[in-house]
């Protein structure tokens, strides 16, 4: 179960999940975190049952995602929070509309989103990949549902031929479902995963390259700076500038003495004479 359970910071969600959520409502769960995000309308309430062996409490977040009011049913634990569905309220039941009427009394009728233009782009983008991965998928859904209901009544029936009582019958189905489904997602990840794998390498290396290509210019920079300065403070220019301004035979100390004198004497003339009283 390990290998099913997607992380992307502090959001998980089971993978497989993910692509029946895609296939039953059309949301892909990369959209839940623009559910909770600060700019979005929502309201959060515990869930009317919870399950213990959650890990956490379970909630449900009623909120509004490109105009359109969506139930999101997700898991608080205090290192995550775990998504389990997410969907559009096309046939609200009883508790829906009630929830409604008081996410519209907080909000009012229509809401304003006030997210980034980043995020905005982002989720339209899961939103059109949602939708393709849906109309993709259609037969094969129809194709997988009714594999695992047959493979559910099948281990139902075989669990109560053996005396097991109805609830630990379907749990034994449920078990059966789950390892079936495991086995299709390690099929997708033979040929997903090689893909995944070099479109990652051709990323670091990309980012390797530009690291290089900016410590080689930091570098030449550094150098640069050093090799003006190293100019600029060694003796020999210090003495080249001396001698430059001293008499052909004339050493650079006597030249530096000889312009000190001057500078003196040309002080001491330019000084006022004092006045006698």
């Amino acid at each position: 179960m390990s290998g099913r359970i997607h992380s992307q910071g502090k959001y998980s969600w089971d993978r497989y999940k993910d692509q029946g959520n895609v296939d039953k409502h059309g949301y892909t769960f990369h959209q839940a975190q623009y559910a909770f995000a600060r700019g979005t309308p929502k309201i959060t309430v515990p869930a009317r049952t919870q399950d213990p062996g959650d890990g956490g409490w379970r909630c449900e977040t009623y909120c509004q995602l490109s105009g359109r009011i969506v139930k999101v049913v997700h898991v608080e634990t205090p290192k995550e929070r775990r998504i389990i569905s997410m969907r559009h309220l096309l046939r609200p039941n009883r508790r829906d509309r009630q929830m409604l009427e008081k996410f519209h009394a907080q909000h009012g009728a229509n809401p304003r989103e006030q997210r980034s233009p980043q995020q905005d782009k982002e989720l339209r983008a899961w939103q059109r990949l949602a939708d393709r991965q849906r109309q993709r998928n259609a037969p094969a859904t129809l194709k997988r549902l009714a594999q695992e209901n047959r493979l559910r009544e099948q281990v139902r029936k075989t669990e109560l031929a053996k005396g097991r009582s109805p609830d630990g019958a379907n749990r034994m189905a449920q078990n059966a479902v789950n390892a079936h489904q495991s086995q299709n997602l390690q099929k997708m990840d033979k040929h997903r995963i090689p893909q995944e794998k070099e479109r990652l390498q051709e990323r670091d290396r990309q980012k390797a390259a530009r690291k290089r290509e900016a410590l080689k210019e930091k570098q030449k920079l550094s150098a640069d700076q050093s090799k003006k300065l190293a100019k600029r403070q060694s003796p020999s220019a210090t003495q080249s500038r001396a001698g430059a301004q001293s008499s052909p035979g004339q050493s650079p100390k006597a030249a530096i003495a000889s312009k000190a004198v001057k500078t003196r004497k040309t002080v001491s003339l330019t000084k006022p004479p004092s006045r006698k009283i």
